[in-house]
């Protein structure tokens, strides 16, 4: 007996059998997860190394050309690039399609594990990122209001950024661009002259009045507490007292004698604006796997119930739309008609060849 015969002979079996399939495949697709793009990992691994107030030239001579030298002979290796500006290095290795990316990053750290003896000290330790389109953020928000960028940056990062890290299939919520708080040490060369006191004796003074170390234990009544130094700044005032050097007369040379104190920001090399207003920028990440749709979902969900205190708050909340992206839902809809417009134009073919 055939399938079609058997089909046809046996008509409530295939009934029950294709209503079962159908059901089946309705409950898999209410839980089907729906994403922008597939999980793609590209074979490209890139080490980034800062040195903060270095040159160009000093940074492709002293870490992307050293680095270079150890990693190029990482087997796999396609194309090795690299990129030297003020204070950063970036090196792009390109490796074949049929590399395992994660054994081929493991490999990299081993040659930079080699080399970390003959960079700069005072550089930071390079970082090997691995690129994956998923990790691209799938909201971002515009936040302006309140005094300065400041404010509003350190209120998002207090109470907006914790409450919407709890949501379900959020990994990471991060800010950037407004103005960071920095405490700035302003030398007076005249007076460093005067006072004979060097750049490295008020670097060592500052580092050493602002730490905090561990005492040691000390058992009381058969209890043992740990003892710990707190010695960390709270106040400006506190860093202008702090002694640098001592005078020919054995007096105390404080830093507010050779240098002006303040309490500033961060240079800003670039500006952030909505709506001409200066922002500060809110995205979003989601956990590998998760339903891109759904944790948009529960973001946008807790942003609407948090709106009533943002404007308390004077922090009016303003979605930023991405030109060249367009969100899931859009594309669901965009390819459904093109679907049903492809299917019409086949019907009509068949149609018009047929008469």
């Amino acid at each position: 007996m055939g399938i079609v015969e058997f089909s046809v002979k046996r008509r409530i079996a295939i009934t029950m059998f294709t209503l079962i399939v159908t059901l089946f495949g309705l409950l898999a697709y209410r839980d089907l997860g729906i994403d922008l793009f597939p999980e793609l990992e590209f074979p490209v691994v890139t080490i980034v190394t800062t040195y903060e107030g270095v040159g160009s030239e000093e940074i492709e001579t002293g870490i992307t050309r050293p680095i270079e030298e150890f990693v190029g002979s990482v087997s796999g290796v396609k194309k090795l690039t690299s990129t030297s500006s003020e204070g950063v290095s970036q090196i792009f290795i390109e490796f074949e399609w049929d590399t395992n990316i994660d054994a081929a990053a493991q490999d990299v750290r081993e040659k930079l594990s080699w080399v970390t003896d003959y960079l700069p000290k005072d550089c930071d330790t390079p970082m090997v990122l691995k690129y994956n389109i998923t990790n691209m953020p799938i909201l971002q928000y515009g936040v302006t209001g309140m005094a300065n960028t400041l404010e509003l940056r350190e209120y998002l990062r207090s109470s907006v950024k914790t409450k919407l890290e709890r949501s379900d299939g959020i990994s990471q919520v991060g800010l950037y661009g407004g103005k960071i708080r920095e405490i700035q040490v302003l030398l007076d060369p005249v007076k460093l002259k005067a006072t004979n006191t060097s750049l490295d004796q008020i670097r060592q003074s500052i580092l050493g009045n602002n730490m905090s170390m561990s005492g040691g234990d000390v058992v009381i009544d058969q209890k043992e507490y740990m003892i710990r130094t707190s010695g960390y700044f709270e106040n400006i005032n506190q860093i202008k007292q702090i002694s640098v050097n001592m005078s020919k007369q054995g007096q105390l040379i404080r830093l507010e004698d050779v240098a002006m104190v303040r309490d500033g920001f961060q240079e800003m090399k670039g500006e952030f604006r909505t709506n001409r207003k200066p922002t500060v920028i809110l995205y979003v990440m989601k956990q590998s796997g998760a339903n891109t749709v759904k944790a948009a979902d529960g973001v946008m969900d807790k942003m609407k119930e948090m709106q009533a205190e943002l404007i308390q708050k004077n922090a009016a909340k303003i979605e930023v739309q991405e030109k060249e992206m367009l969100s899931c839902k859009e594309e669901k809809k965009r390819l459904e008609v093109q679907y049903l417009l492809k299917e019409k134009c086949c019907s009509f073919i068949n149609i018009h060849l047929q008469s």
